[in-house]
């Protein structure tokens, strides 16, 4: 008897490194064999715009699923300080947002639930998995192709 293969609790995820408008190599994080958009989505936008860096020294061709998380975490918890910083009438909010956000990452890593609108490219119906992207400064959109039938 065969036992059932276990899933790895930290998968790893390939790197590429890419030439981008200023920077000489940025790295990008790529699928694993079926792995979580969301997460690469937020992870590689951070790393592209230059708001986090991965420690490639202990990773130089791939990084674990806990230190992309650890990425984004970090983005929501110093914008969230800023905002508190900004504005301290609204620190609680802010302090909230933060936690229930850090509350919601390991969805990143399973997938989240979507509902656009159809009204414009950016319009989504709120749900707490989309304030992740909001939190981190992302925008979103979604395009769909209609056939020609």
């Amino acid at each position: 008897m065969t036992m059932p293969a276990q899933a790895d609790p930290d998968p790893l995820f390939p790197l590429r490194r890419v030439r981008t408008l200023g920077h000489d190599s940025v790295p990008i994080v790529l699928q694993n064999e079926n792995g979580p958009c969301p997460l690469l989505a937020l992870a590689n936008a951070l790393l592209l715009r230059g708001d986090a860096v991965l420690p490639l020294s202990l990773h130089p061709v791939s990084a674990p699923q806990s230190v992309l998380l650890s990425l984004v975490r970090d983005r929501i918890v110093t914008l969230g300080a800023a905002a508190a910083l900004r504005c301290p009438e609204q620190a609680a909010d802010a302090e909230q947002s933060v936690r229930d956000a850090t509350s919601k990452l390991a969805k990143l890593a399973t997938g989240i639930d979507v509902n656009p609108r159809f009204d414009a490219a950016d319009a989504f119906e709120f749900t707490d998995e989309i304030a992740l992207f909001d939190l981190c400064g992302e925008n979103r959109e979604c395009m769909f192709a209609c056939g020609c039938d």
